[in-house]
């Protein structure tokens, strides 16, 4: 027993300092990079193929992800970091199982570590048994090779048929959704909707770009096939479910694809960006876009994001913009935060955030803001998957959608409005500004405990956070 102990511990430490090692090393972008990255224009003087819809409200983003299944005709491709069982999950399912019964083409890929923690291997493997689809994990585990263990796949989107587009925040979670007698805390979220107009594989729609992205995911040798498994029990699960779903949470079947695309609004150009998709320390090649266009604003920059980290060149982006532009940044309160671990480095740092002399507004909610986007000025709003921290800029795979359009940015800038009425400025001294319409909502004192233990052990694994 003692000797099986020091293997067991001595197994786990190689584990733990493999997979920190290699992202200890310092990345940055190479002038090669560079050039080719100042190449990319994100704007247009006249309107572009593409149309464009946010997606805000918990309801219609399950809504919207039936309607596209359902519409499918030829091909279904979804890029999910996590996919968490549910009866909701479950009945989405369901859609997608029958689209692949009417002979479209679906493929299915989930992040490898998220993979094995969220009760979908299961229905995987059964719907990896249908013929039409193909169902894939980014990185698998592999505890003998840690290397890669940091490494994750954060993008989440749905194309069907090149033709429409889901791409933003939310992972395929009930708590995205909050269904009838969903009882915990909602992580609110954000998406657009895209619908090329131009002819079926017209290469002047961001969807095209979209596409290559999702079959290099595909092609690349760190992403393996799911084992499929004769499981019909799950099978009939997912059939039950998306049977009966409709009857328990109507408000998810109100609204037909139509509808949705009715709500789309002009743009001028859309871009895709995204890091490289290589399971190791990365180039920060999203980030330096992002910060590009925030150092090039005229008037104002605001941010919505759930994490922050202490990270320099973070700090020093938002001093200099902060220096020429007002900026606000919008994020959780400790009250409202359910990630001790992703927050307690914001937490832990909030004093020099503050000094960047951004204007901080924080969330006094039990729920918690999860959307990931930036606007610029009046024109050009990006929404996807980075948030501000390490990880984003180095470690993960991330996408956003760079859109110019005004009227698709008035939108934008509304939903940030309706945040700022429910949260609160932080002054100087790092506390709250008195507001009459919003109250603090206090954390608990172990909640408080819980974030400075977290961001003075993990202080120096910032890195990773």
């Amino acid at each position: 027993m003692k000797l099986t102990t020091i293997i067991l511990i001595g197994f786990l430490a190689y584990i733990v300092i493999g997979s920190i090692l290699p992202n200890l090393k310092k990345v940055s972008i190479t002038g090669q990079t560079k050039e080719q990255l100042d190449e990319k224009t994100f704007t247009k003087d006249t309107t572009g193929v593409d149309r464009a819809a946010l997606i805000a409200e918990a309801s219609e983003a399950l809504n919207i992800r039936m309607e596209m299944v359902r519409a499918a005709e030829h091909s279904i491709d979804i890029v999910m970091y996590k996919i968490v069982d549910s009866e909701s999950t479950r009945a989405f399912f369901g859609e997608v199982y029958d689209a692949a019964e009417r002979g479209v083409k679906v493929n299915l890929l989930v992040n490898g570590l998220t993979y094995l923690f969220y009760g979908n291997q299961s229905y995987m493997t059964a719907l990896s048994t249908h013929e039409n689809i193909t169902g894939r994990i980014y990185n698998p585990v592999n505890l003998f090779k840690p290397g890669s263990l940091q490494n994750l796949m954060h993008d989440k989107m749905i194309l069907i048929d090149d033709q429409y587009l889901l791409l933003g925040g939310r992972n395929v979670d009930e708590r995205h959704f909050r269904p009838n007698g969903y009882s915990k805390s909602v992580a609110h979220d954000l998406e657009v909707f895209v619908v090329n107009t131009a002819a079926q594989g017209a290469n002047n729609s961001v969807i095209m770009e979209v596409k290559q992205y999702i079959q290099k995911l595909y092609d690349y040798n760190r992403t393996k096939r799911v084992k499929a498994k004769d499981r019909t029990h799950y099978i009939q699960k997912i059939q039950k479910a998306k049977a009966h779903y409709p009857l328990s949470n109507s408000q998810f079947y109100q609204k037909s694809l139509a509808d949705f695309i009715e709500k789309t609004v002009a743009t001028n150009k859309i871009t895709f960006i995204h890091n490289p998709i290589a399971a190791k320390k990365k180039e920060p090649t999203l980030g330096y876009q992002l910060q590009k266009l925030a150092l090039n604003a005229q008037k104002s920059v605001i941010i919505q994001t759930p994490y922050i980290t202490g990270n320099p060149t973070l700090l020093s982006t938002l001093r200099h913009i902060a220096q020429r532009v007002n900026v606000t940044v919008q994020t959780n309160s400790p009250a409202s935060t359910p990630n001790f671990f992703a927050y307690s480095n914001y937490y832990g740092q909030r004093q020099k955030i503050i000094e960047t002399k951004a204007a901080i507004y924080e969330l006094q909610s039990t729920d918690s803001v999860h959307k990931k986007t930036f606007i610029i000025d009046d024109h050009l709003s990006m929404i996807g998957t980075f948030n501000m921290d390490d990880r984003s800029l180095y470690i993960n795979t991330e996408v956003m959608l760079v859109i110019d359009s005004e009227p698709l940015t008035a939108e934008l800038i509304q939903e940030a409005k309706k945040f700022q009425e429910q949260s609160l400025k932080l002054k100087a001294n790092n506390e709250y500004e008195m507001a009459t319409t919003v109250e603090e909502l206090p954390a608990s004192f172990f909640k408080k405990s819980l974030l400075w233990i977290s961001f003075v052990l993990l202080k120096s694994f910032q890195f990773l956070l």
